[in-house]
């Protein structure tokens, strides 16, 4: 960073000026792949890893791996050492859109004070027991409530 350097919700707005002139001069830099491995456990229990992704043309490395560990509910048959998966789709949709929010209004030249959210998703086990063909596996729907 330097002492010329733009700041706004705490995102370098400089920084992020050089980017988007530098994808669209070289579309390719802004092509990523993120990876993530996971080993099973036991059970519901499994720890995912993420610790390498492609982008700007190049591998590269998280600054230390990042480790998830996946479980489910006493009442979904598991021992409940960490968020069940679909949890995690939550949990990354809101860092996803929440970080969006942040990064645009940042480029837009707008302050943010304070951004908080809530995510709601309806399952059916039916779809993943397979006891309804009718009923799908996965999220019917997922609620957003933002307050910014």
């Amino acid at each position: 960073m330097t002492p010329t350097d733009s700041i706004r919700n705490g995102v370098n707005v400089t920084k992020l000026g050089t980017t988007i002139k530098a994808v669209e001069q070289q579309p390719e830099l802004g092509q990523f792949k993120f990876r993530a491995r996971n080993e099973w456990d036991n059970g519901g229990h499994n720890v995912a890893t993420v610790d390498t992704f492609y982008g700007t043309c190049q591998e590269m490395e998280h600054k230390q791996p990042f480790t998830m560990h996946n479980d489910e509910p006493a009442v979904l048959l598991g021992e409940d050492n960490g968020a069940n998966p679909v949890e995690y789709v939550l949990a990354g949709l809101s860092g996803c859109m929440t970080t969006t929010l942040a990064y645009k209004a940042a480029g837009l030249g707008l302050n943010i004070e304070d951004i908080s959210s809530e995510f709601e998703g309806d399952i059916d086990l039916q779809g993943l027991l397979d006891l309804d063909p009718n009923v799908r596996s996965g999220y019917r729907e997922i609620r957003v409530k933002f307050k910014v």
